[in-house]
């Protein structure tokens, strides 16, 4: 290859001596294929740097010398004036220089050479050089060497193209090109490639069998004829096709509850389950990793799977999925006929006697069972307990479903209850409601043994009292009007001493919403008195009291707040000693309860809160209004601490019961703050008059040597800081009777 064009003639000044100046003129230019700058050496220049000097020789010796160190002397006949430039030509002498292999000039080896000498004895400053050499190194540029590729993509699939774009330096250069996978060698593409080349990358599944990418390495080596210029790696990333999926395959689905095959001739609903074998394989080298079946939602692992019961009927379609080890999948899905199933129903069935002395009854029925395709086997009977053995009313087994009714033989006795008993049956299960026949009704009735009593009913000589008929011991209020309160009982109680005695009720007030079943309880413990007030009134549900006031001498009325304008009632009265106390159902509704009412005490008061026991509240409501007893505000403004020795970890102290102590602000003593330390320097004073660097101002009397120390000035304001926890305020409260 030729060279290149000059890259344009340049001046390199090569000496000053403050009165001369002398420039040597010279231009390059390279041969990119083979490696090498030619560099011409062409004239010289000589400038007079101010207008005093000058001069004029006829045999100026000058001169240039080549790269490559051969000398070339030549004479001129040179005329400078004072403050002017006059350029000398030379002989052009041109020389090779090789470059480095990489391209890069080689600094520090080649030089160039030149003299400019007026043999006049350096008279007049007159330049007087020799043969001088001088460098051009840092302005031969670097000669591009191997190619530097680009790829047309990042990534490329298998089977697709890739580019190689090859921008090379010179138009002789070819290109071989070969990849590496894992720093390994995989073999070359290409041997002689141009400006470009269209790679179509090969099947490297085997590469990537877990996952989807391998990163494939590129190596471009530059040549020049057969010689190895140089190389440059470049990388890209192989990817598997998206046509790289598994393959599932369901190898069979079959039965796997015993024996229903054989009977119904397919899949039962809830009664059926699925053996399923499945298969799968990779592809272009990933392996299968996961095998799930899903029936119905739920999914099962593996390659040979037994299901739940199948709860669906119709067509159920069973679903394998594949994961492969590149996390890619595959799917397929097989449907199934599942005949529909459900178990037998009786929906009527019911039993009476046919008359009131009858020993005849009458069995009414309806019942259904699932044909399965007519497969399922079937059975309706109804039965009655004689003795220990059931005993057939009526049987069936040729229909899946029937309703109607049967009569029954005299079978029934009039003193004592039978058992009577329909089924439904197929061939998972049977289905059994039982029902019973009484005896013949009877307002009273005495057991045989002369020990037992009935009700309503025959007796079963157990030696029990039996009660058939409904009960019912409930006062319900009829006064009008809504809220308030409703006057419910008046007690009288016996007007003598010693008088013992109590009561116990339910109540309720009108709103379930608000009020359920409350209990009262009044207890009387008169000692010594005739007309006392009663010792205890108690109530399950502080938040719906009674009230308890005095009408007159040793009579009470009890009182409840009325809700909305429901009914109330008053039931279960429960007494001890009734001759003690007299009670009677009451009516009235008032607006407002009498003055110098009793409010009934939490009956669990002095369970939960015995006194001596503190109450916390959000509001400033006393707790003895709603619970009852008596409750003092306390400890106002003082956090509670446990009774008691106890340590942070560091310190221990003991609290004594009821004791106080901390405050709310506290000023640190000197005793108290931190250990600390205030940095100064001190004034070193030498000896030395007014004004001098050894004296200062307003220390020991001038020339007086010696060191002085400094106070640091005062600071902080002795203020007390607050001592306070976050906190949050709330009522509290101390029971103290």
């Amino acid at each position: 290859m030729a060279y290149g064009p000059w890259a344009g003639a340049r001046w390199r000044t090569v000496w000053n001596n403050g009165y001369y100046r002398i420039d040597v003129q010279w231009d390059y230019c390279q041969d990119i294929e083979n490696n090498k700058t030619k560099i011409s050496m062409m004239a010289q220049r000589v400038a007079s740097l101010n207008g005093y000097y000058s001069f004029t020789y006829t045999a100026t010796q000058t001169g240039v010398g080549d790269f490559n160190g051969t000398l070339f002397a030549e004479e001129r006949n040179v005329s400078v004036g004072g403050g002017g430039t006059t350029v000398v030509d030379c002989t052009d002498r041109h020389s090779e220089v090789p470059h480095n292999a990489d391209g890069t000039w080689k600094n520090g080896t080649y030089y160039g050479h030149w003299r400019f000498n007026v043999p006049l004895g350096g008279a007049h400053n007159t330049p007087t050089c020799g043969w001088t050499n001088f460098t051009i190194d840092g302005e031969i540029p670097t000669i591009p060497r191997a190619t530097t590729p680009t790829l047309s993509a990042s990534s490329v699939a298998c089977g697709s193209n890739i580019t190689i774009n090859l921008p090379r330096h010179s138009s002789s250069f070819t290109h071989r090109i070969s990849y590496k996978i894992g720093g390994k060698d995989k073999g070359t593409i290409t041997t002689n490639a141009g400006t470009s080349f269209a790679w179509t990358v090969p099947n490297l599944g085997s590469y990537m069998p877990n996952s989807t990418g391998v990163w494939v390495v590129l190596r471009v080596e530059t040549m020049s004829g057969s010689t190895v210029i140089g190389y440059k790696d470049i990388g890209f990333t192989a990817t598997a096709p998206s046509s790289w999926v598994p393959t599932a395959s369901i190898s069979s689905i079959a039965e796997a509850t015993a024996n229903l095959a054989t009977q119904f001739g397919g899949y039962v609903q809830s009664k059926s389950t699925l053996r399923v074998k499945s298969a799968g394989s990779g592809s272009n080298g990933s392996s299968i990793s996961s095998y799930v079946v899903t029936i119905q939602g739920r999914k099962y692992n593996g390659t040979d799977i037994t299901s739940a019961a199948i709860s669906a009927s119709g067509t159920v379609p069973v679903t394998l999925t594949v994961t492969d080890s590149r996390g890619r999948t595959a799917s397929k899905t097989q449907n199934v006929t599942v005949l529909a199933y459900s178990p037998p129903q009786i929906t009527v069935s019911s039993v009476a006697r046919t008359s009131d002395e009858a020993t005849t009854a009458t069995c009414t029925y309806n019942f259904s069972i699932a044909s399965v395709n007519s497969k399922n086997t079937k059975a309706f009977y109804i039965q009655y307990l004689n003795g220990s053995t059931w005993t057939d009313i009526t049987r069936m087994s040729d229909v899946y479903t029937k309703s109607g009714s049967v009569t029954s033989g005299a079978v029934f006795g009039v003193d004592a209850t039978t058992k009577v008993r329909f089924v439904a049956q197929d061939y998972f299960t049977s289905v059994i409601v039982e029902k019973g026949v009484g005896p013949t009704f009877t307002l009273m009735n005495f057991g045989a043994g002369g020990k037992s009593l009935a009700i309503g009913r025959v007796s079963d000589n157990e030696g029990t009292y039996q009660c058939a008929l409904a009960q019912t011991h409930a006062h319900r209020t009829s006064a009008s009007g809504s809220n308030g309160y409703l006057k419910i009982l008046q007690l009288v109680v016996t007007a003598t001493a010693w008088n013992y005695g109590g009561i116990e009720f339910k109540y309720h007030c009108g709103a379930f919403s608000t009020s359920w079943f409350d209990t009262g309880k009044i207890v009387i413990n008169s000692r010594s008195a005739t007309d006392p007030t009663p010792a205890i009134v108690m109530c399950s549900n502080p938040d719906n009291p009674i009230y308890l006031h005095k009408a007159s001498a040793n009579t009470w009325d009890v009182y409840v707040a009325k809700i909305g304008s429901e009914q109330a009632f008053v039931f279960d009265v429960v007494q001890f000693r009734a001759d003690r106390i007299k009670w009677s159902f009451q009516n009235q509704q008032v607006a407002s309860l009498p003055s110098g009412y009793i409010r009934a005490r939490w009956e669990h008061l002095n369970a939960c809160y015995p006194v001596g026991s503190v109450k916390l509240t959000w509001d400033a409501a006393n707790p003895g209004t709603r619970l009852g007893g008596t409750w003092v505000q306390c400890s106002q403004g003082r956090v509670l601490l446990g009774q008691g020795t106890g340590s942070d970890g560091s310190t221990s102290m003991t609290f004594g019961a009821a004791g106080t102590g901390g405050e709310y602000n506290h000023t640190l003593t000197q005793e108290e703050m931190p250990s600390h330390y205030h940095a100064s320097k001190p004034l070193w004073v030498g000896g030395g008059g007014a004004g001098s660097n050894n004296c200062v101002a307003g220390y020991p009397t001038t020339g007086k040597a010696g060191q002085y120390g400094i106070n640091t000035e005062n600071t902080g304001g002795s203020k007390a800081h607050n001592n306070l926890p976050p906190y949050a305020v709330v009522f509290c409260w101390r029971r103290t009777a």
